[in-house]
């Protein structure tokens, strides 16, 4: 019995889901996920809107729950200077009325800028690079020194004061689950000293 409780305990703790989900992107001439924005070219590229139809490069990411709304769980990516034939400013900007955007149903996305997405964290990717911070070109991760990053977990953004870490509701859902694997099998293991009659 106690063998059976044992390997249904490490199935739980297997199939609970991490705390960063795994984001992909890529840029390509097809998309079989969600399309963040399209470019003309993978260097020296104007950029549009994903609902234009003018470029053929996408700039494609997949996960579950993801989507390009800027509303709910998002966060602005780039912001263009036109619906289409555009140029890109960082998120930090307000000079460009366009924004393009990741969302997600099932966490919080942060967008960033770094030459390398990693020194953010490693749950950070490089979805396009930029030539400079506004009035720029678009290219692959490849074609510029500044990378547009982002990440999506499942943790909300902390909401405390400075300094303040986030509570984290995964980590707790852990413990008790393991916590009641581990009174079962104490109370169900026949030959348990603690409740041996004398």
């Amino acid at each position: 019995m106690s063998k059976k409780l044992f390997i249904l305990s490490i199935l739980l703790i297997s199939i609970l889901p991490s705390q960063t989900l795994a984001l992909t992107c890529s840029v390509d001439t097809t998309c079989s996920g969600i399309v963040v924005f399209k470019m003309s070219s993978t260097s020296n590229a104007h950029t549009e809107l994903p609902t234009q139809t003018n470029y053929g490069y996408y700039v494609c990411c997949t996960e579950l729950g993801l989507g390009n709304v800027c509303s709910g769980n998002y966060a602005v990516v780039l912001r263009l200077s036109s619906d289409t034939n555009a140029h890109v400013e960082k998120n930090t900007f307000s000079n460009y009325p366009n924004q393009v955007c990741l969302s997600t149903s099932t966490g919080h996305v942060d967008c960033n800028y770094a030459s390398d997405c990693t020194t953010l964290g490693s749950d950070y990717v490089c979805l396009a690079s930029i030539s400079s911070d506004t009035n720029a070109h678009v290219g692959d991760c490849n074609a510029y020194q500044t990378k547009v990053c982002c990440s999506i977990s499942l943790s909300p953004p902390s909401q405390g004061g400075a300094g303040l870490p986030e509570f984290d509701w995964l980590g707790v859902v852990q413990i008790l689950v393991l916590t009641a694997i581990s009174f079962s099998l104490i109370l169900l293991k026949p030959k348990n000293r603690m409740f041996r009659r004398k």
